[in-house]
């Protein structure tokens, strides 16, 4: 099993980006699966070059995608849709109001086991929620252009994406990134086993 494992640096309103945390702390290998970690640039153009890159070049099974959001849980994204919608720039400072592929569809779903994650997540009492708005930022640009890349270049990669929650001020941001990595082995642990 090969996984793709990516997150993203900083930007303008995320200075330390917990996603970047996950994927450079996380292992090379886990329970037999080879782990591509790379971090993505939190830029619109350079982001969606580069999965599609990385997706055409290692051509993994799977496909996994990690952002920061919100203050809250860790949410399970279900739905990329074909648009930027938000008024905030990238870190180049761009801002994006435009459909990311003009001819694409108006959505795509992720297509992880998210009921076996979230079966696991609840064994581990791992709080959680499932959202079908990915935002309108360079998440879900990156979890659509991953989907379209796959669609159009013909890989059998499943994909989806992960939004970790904003680091809390109230506790330390090493036992915040240690909590997401330990949430993050779960569900590589669950997409390792899925068929």
């Amino acid at each position: 099993m090969n996984i793709l494992l990516t997150g993203f640096g900083p930007f303008p309103r995320v200075p330390r980006n917990p996603s970047q945390a996950v994927v450079e702390g996380f292992p090379d290998w886990l329970g037999g699966a080879v782990i591509h970690r790379h971090v993505l640039e939190t830029v619109y153009a350079v982001a969606e070059r580069e999965i599609e890159r990385l997706l055409c070049e290692l051509r993994p099974d799977v496909c996994l995608c990690l952002g920061v959001a919100l203050p809250g849980v860790l949410r399970l994204e279900t739905t990329a849709r074909n648009r930027g919608d938000n008024a905030g720039p990238d870190h180049s400072g761009v801002a994006r109001t435009d459909a990311i592929a003009p001819a694409g569809p108006e959505t795509y779903a992720a297509t992880l086991p998210l009921d076996d994650i979230a079966a696991a997540l609840r064994a581990q009492e791992i709080d959680f929620s499932v959202s079908d708005d990915a935002g309108g930022y360079v998440c879900n640009h990156v979890f659509y252009a991953a989907r379209h890349a796959i669609e159009r270049h013909g890989l059998a990669t499943r994909c989806g994406f992960v939004h970790l929650p904003e680091v809390r001020p109230d506790r330390p941001e090493a036992a915040e990134i240690e909590d997401f990595l330990r949430a993050v082995r779960v569900i590589v642990e669950v997409l390792n086993r899925a068929p």
